[in-house]
């Protein structure tokens, strides 16, 4: 028994064999990929256009970019926000960051294949820090979301998600140490926030915080934050909306809902034209509710021991739902509910198996979209109207709004008792045993 208990407390604190497994299967991936690439092998465009969709020809796009804008403004100051030049300095794609990236000491384009093999290899060597669950069907499926569209995604745009998820792992790690951990973890938010504004979510890291240390540690981190917007205030105007289109496209969010479902809803019931506007706003308030009923249902989850595994799932469970509901996100950000997975999977509950698949689903969204759109013998989004592949959107969309409801529903009574400073009934739970 105590050998059972000591290997259930490595596995939700992470770091055991499990981790390198982890890490060691991630960068022989990303060895092939990089053998593939590197001979100018076919295979690897064919590959990644199963995998993610919408490959480009040189890896390490959203690097690139980055590292354009910030070249391009050492040229041109603040006419670098201005599209037509960047397009003049060679940069693909408007300035969609907060200003401060414009002002960052970053090096030039030369440098893109550097910066963005290096973010690769962090994110792998972070793989090792995640815990792994018990039994080889929820390894299986861990390592899967590992190797899903979205991480794949990431991995070849080199999008600086990948820096907010390494910043966002030290800060759980940071939280397990002795003081100052939640100072620490603190910092590391607030770095994040500063870069990219959602991970402030991710402050529910201080839940568990002596009230008077966690309103000091919280308001220094907005104050951090409105200092670094305050700072670059005129530029916030120059630079251009985040993206944002159709739900067909590789996007993830609330917004899917009321842009899209009038024109998927008539073409399910065989109507020609789009239904008007108000049936999408119907659509999404009956996703809300539903959403909702999911929420009231894990809300009654009897609290574990906030190990590893858990504190990433309360990260997840911030993180996620923040940004569904406040925009239309890229199918790479979809790689933060890969931090949900370990705790889900390590839980006996149906209902938590089932939100573990259906993150798994959405996960590989790009891929299971491409291949019905080959089944039905064209491309996506060429194929988007056809009604398998309609069915399979709705699907997804669906179980998007389900694995929201779900962490929110986990997420609400972690924060309320950690508030109320109620989290002795999280610390006696046996590591280790699962709910019926």
């Amino acid at each position: 028994m105590a050998a059972r208990e000591t290997r259930d407390r490595r596995r939700g604190a992470g770091g055991g064999s499990g981790g390198w497994v982890l890490s060691g299967v991630g960068f022989a991936g990303l060895a092939v990929m990089g053998v593939l690439y590197g001979l100018g092998s076919p295979l690897y465009g064919s590959l990644l256009r199963v995998w993610m969709m919408d490959p480009w020809p040189a890896p390490f796009l959203d690097t690139r970019t980055v590292l354009g804008w910030v070249d391009c403004r050492r040229q041109f100051g603040l006419a670098a926000y201005d599209p037509g030049v960047l397009q003049q300095c060679g940069v693909v794609g408007p300035m969609t960051y907060p200003p401060i990236w414009m002002h960052l000491p970053l090096p030039d384009p030369a440098w893109t294949a550097l910066c963005g093999l290096a973010l690769a290899i962090a994110f792998m060597l972070s793989l090792r820090l995640l815990p792994t669950p018990a039994g080889p069907v929820a390894q299986g499926v861990l390592l899967a979301a590992i190797f899903s569209s979205a991480a794949a995604f990431a991995l070849e745009r080199a999008n600086p998600d990948l820096l907010v998820w390494l910043l966002l792992i030290a800060a759980v790690v940071a939280a397990e140490r002795p003081v100052p951990r939640h100072a620490t973890a603190t910092a590391l938010v607030t770095v994040a926030a500063i870069l990219k504004l959602y991970p402030l979510a991710a402050l529910v890291l201080l839940r568990r915080a002596p009230p008077g240390t966690r309103v000091a540690l919280v308001g220094a981190a907005l104050l951090a934050v409105g200092a670094s917007v305050a700072a670059f205030a005129p530029e916030w105007s120059l630079r251009q909306p985040i993206p944002s289109g159709s739900g067909f496209l590789n996007l993830w969010g609330a917004a899917n809902a009321w842009t899209t479902l009038p024109a998927v809803l008539p073409r399910l019931a065989g109507a020609p034209a789009d239904w008007p506007a108000w049936t999408g706003w119907c659509g999404a308030a009956v996703c809300a509710v539903a959403s909702l009923a999911i929420a009231a249902r894990t809300a009654r989850t009897a609290p574990r021991p906030m190990d590893r595994a858990e504190t990433l799932l309360l990260v997840a469970a911030a993180l996620v739902p923040a940004c569904f509901f406040a925009a239309q996100n890229v199918a790479y950000r979809g790689i933060f509910l890969i931090l949900a997975l370990p705790a889900l999977l390590a839980r006996a509950a149906p209902w938590a198996r089932i939100t573990a698949g259906a993150i798994l689903f959405v996960l590989w969204q790009p891929t299971e979209r491409v291949l019905v759109a080959t089944l039905l013998g064209g491309t996506y989004p060429t194929q988007a109207l056809r009604r398998p592949a309609l069915a399979l959107w709705l699907a997804q969309e669906l179980a998007w709004w389900g694995i929201v409801g779900a962490l929110l529903g986990l997420l609400v009574p972690l924060v309320i008792r950690g508030c109320r400073g109620n989290t002795r009934s999280e610390a006696a739970t046996p590591i280790g045993r699962s709910e019926a």
